[in-house]
């Protein structure tokens, strides 16, 4: 993680993303749960400057840090 310096300050900002299904459904079963991680992943392909810490699948939401 890279952090930022200025003038008088040095920050690194993060975020935490919580992603949930519709009607809080579970339907992120293992399969499906593998392939959104696998397609998360390649995130990093199109914005090579964002850093994914973790990822997080329930069965009713996604967490992304």
């Amino acid at each position: 993680m890279k952090l930022h310096r200025q003038a008088h300050v040095v920050y690194k900002t993060q975020y935490h993303l919580v992603w949930v299904t519709r009607y809080r459904r579970k339907i992120l079963v293992p399969g499906i749960a593998e392939y959104l991680k696998k397609v998360l992943r390649t995130v990093r392909e199109f914005h090579p400057d964002w850093f994914l810490e973790e990822i997080g699948v329930e069965r009713d939401h996604v967490h992304l840090h």
